[in-house]
């Protein structure tokens, strides 16, 4: 558990407290391993917003920031409330709080391996950059605006990590393309790899359209999830603007 990812963020957060505290952690894993999903980094998220309620927020908004960012790029995101477009190394959040959406999720029996994926020679590392600034042009309406973010990302963005991975397990790249062909007859707004893999999803308009999709993969061999994104309100998290330079 040493280097647990909950269990580093306890002794950070002690650290970082004036005073001396015992506690006893156990986390229960729900989110699959080394699918691509963030499970790690929003378990120690969790730990650490656990402690910060235990101790009366002892650290602010910035200085948690400034923790998570010490043990990876993704953990600031997982310690504020709302979906968030992501720049630099995972410290410049922009919440996005009027996308909505109905997902299937499917983790493959694969599984991936970070380390693995990041040194694969599929990885160029020379995709174009999107910025947050061209959901300037975007509408303002709720709805208009989340059906305009959707067509964005599925026109204008894609998976960079996802060669390596194909390249790496072929087995993986025909149970994605299985499950893209049976997600994608139910008009999905978005079809996507996860992170770094192993994991891929499905995203849709309504919550009929998933579960048909849902319904059409009982089949594939592995792990099928549906979620829903739900946003926190202003009331549940008064800090909702987490855009650190």
């Amino acid at each position: 558990m040493l280097f647990n990812h909950p269990v580093v963020y306890a002794h950070l957060h002690r650290d970082g407290h004036p005073l001396a505290w015992h506690v006893h952690l156990a986390v229960s894993k729900h989110i699959p391993e080394q699918a691509g999903l963030g499970g790690g980094s929003s378990n120690a998220a969790c730990v650490v917003q656990l402690l910060q309620q235990h101790f009366n927020a002892p650290l602010k908004t910035h200085e948690l920031a400034t923790l998570a960012l010490q043990l990876g790029a993704d953990r600031p995101l997982f310690l504020q409330p709302h979906c968030a477009w992501v720049e630099g190394i995972g410290e410049q959040l922009t919440p996005l709080p009027d996308i909505e959406g109905h997902l299937l999720v499917y983790k493959p029996p694969e599984s991936c391996k970070t380390n693995e994926i990041f040194s694969a020679r599929e990885l160029t590392r020379g995709a174009t950059p999107v910025k947050i600034a061209v959901f300037d042009s975007g509408p303002h309406q709720k709805q208009v605006f989340s059906e305009w973010l959707w067509r964005f990302l599925r026109e204008n963005t894609n998976n960079a990590l996802e060669p390596a991975v194909k390249a790496l397990s072929p087995t993986w790249c025909k149970r994605w393309s299985h499950f893209s062909e049976l997600a994608g007859a139910h008009l999905p707004l978005l079809l996507r790899m996860t992170g770094s893999g192993s994991a891929v999803f499905a995203a849709y308009a309504t919550s009929a359209q998933a579960d048909a999709a849902f319904q059409a993969c009982q089949a594939l061999e592995g792990q099928l999830f549906r979620c829903q994104i739900e946003q926190s309100t202003a009331e549940q998290h008064t800090e909702s603007n987490w855009q650190y330079k």
